[in-house]
């Protein structure tokens, strides 16, 4: 909304930023058979899954081992360690973290670093 102003002056505006989260559930769809838990699960799974790759793009980290993007968190390897590396150090250093998806609960088991729970 633009406002006039006093005589010489710049009008000025008033800008307003709605945002919205979008569930993968749309109401009165056949398909809607979900539970509020089972939509809160589904969420968390996709938390778990991009969290790893937020934390190698804040920090400049390399994420090495992990599934391609947008595959979901049960493409996580719980044999086989994921690894965030610094690009600074070389390949002979031991990774900063390793993630290793937990089998009982949506999360990352860190190494020694402990567990990382997404609920």
């Amino acid at each position: 909304q633009v406002k006039p102003s006093d005589a010489g002056q710049r009008p000025t505006a008033d800008i307003q930023v709605h945002s919205t989260l979008s569930l993968p559930v749309e109401r009165g769809w056949p398909r809607d058979q979900l539970e509020p838990r089972d939509v809160a699960s589904f969420m968390a799974e996709v938390l778990a899954d991009r969290l790893p790759r937020f934390a190698a793009d804040f920090w400049n980290l390399q994420l090495v081992d992990a599934p391609l993007q947008l595959r979901g968190y049960q493409q996580w390897s719980s044999e086989r360690p994921a690894q965030l590396r610094s690009t600074w150090l070389p390949k002979i250093c031991p990774a900063c973290v390793t993630l290793q998806r937990l089998p009982s609960e949506i999360g990352f088991d860190l190494g020694p670093c402990g567990k990382l729970s997404v609920a």
